[in-house]
């Protein structure tokens, strides 16, 4: 076999080779995800571990829909439901006096059983997250960025933001 395509055939093996282990890896971490997205309880359970933050909070804006979704972790790092009270709001760029403007503005209550496994287009994953939509006739000037306040039964607070996705 001469040099070139033994050169060749080295270079594709290696990028088969990379395939093959970034399809093993990635299935692994699905699965991981997936246990962890199961762990399902309502924070007023006294066996519940507690929650500790906000994660995968996204606000897209796409083709006249704002499209938000956030998930809830445990101190274990796993993905958990709750009953909560939710403050939305999202917001314009800043004003003159450094003050950012509200574009939109919602409070309400969740139930744990709302929240539901979402798969995430670029990767696959699955993970358990709350989400909802809002129209964009709904969101006043510019948005730039959002703020979730979630109020959990037991009285603890947890605060997120995040920009807006084009």
């Amino acid at each position: 076999m001469s040099p070139v395509k033994r050169t060749i055939l080295t270079i594709g093996l290696t990028i088969l080779a990379f395939f093959i282990v970034m399809g093993v890896i990635g299935s692994i971490t699905l699965k991981n995800q997936n246990q962890k997205g199961q762990t399902y309880f309502n924070s007023n359970s006294n066996n519940g571990i507690p929650i500790t933050g906000i994660t995968q909070f996204v606000i897209i804006n796409d083709n006249g829909l704002y499209k938000v979704r956030f998930s809830l972790n445990d101190q274990n790092d796993a993905l958990v439901s709750s009953d909560a009270r939710i403050h939305f709001t999202i917001c314009c760029n800043y004003n003159a006096s450094d003050y950012p403007t509200k574009a939109y503005e919602t409070a309400f209550n969740i139930t744990a059983d709302q929240f539901h496994d979402v798969t995430l287009v670029l990767t696959g994953t699955t993970l358990l997250a709350y989400s909802w939509q809002i129209n964009s006739n709904e969101v006043y000037g510019n948005p730039s960025g959002a703020k979730i306040e979630v109020s959990l039964p037991n009285g603890k607070q947890l605060v997120a933001s995040t920009d807006i996705l084009d």
